[in-house]
């Protein structure tokens, strides 16, 4: 379930926000780079996510396959145990 979650995040483009602000963050500090930009025009863009990721539904579907299976497992311990 947690591959499935993070799948769906990465997938959600997430982090492109904060990828986003780290560049021109560290953009502004950088004097030569903002003499750079300033001359040529340039504005910094949102990155953008060219990789084909998997979808999380498998994962997620065998995630709670897997714990259904052990609450059972479990439950069927305890109660045979007595």
């Amino acid at each position: 379930m947690l591959i499935g979650c993070v799948l769906i995040i990465i997938r959600g483009n997430f982090f492109s926000a904060f990828i986003y602000s780290c560049k021109r963050f560290f953009r502004s500090i950088n004097k030569k780079e903002q003499i750079i930009q300033e001359t040529e025009g340039r504005q910094v863009e949102l990155p953008s996510v060219n990789r084909q990721i998997p979808s999380p539904k498998p994962w997620i579907i065998n995630g709670f396959s897997f714990c259904i299976l052990s609450l059972l497992l479990s439950l069927l311990m305890v109660y045979s145990g007595r």
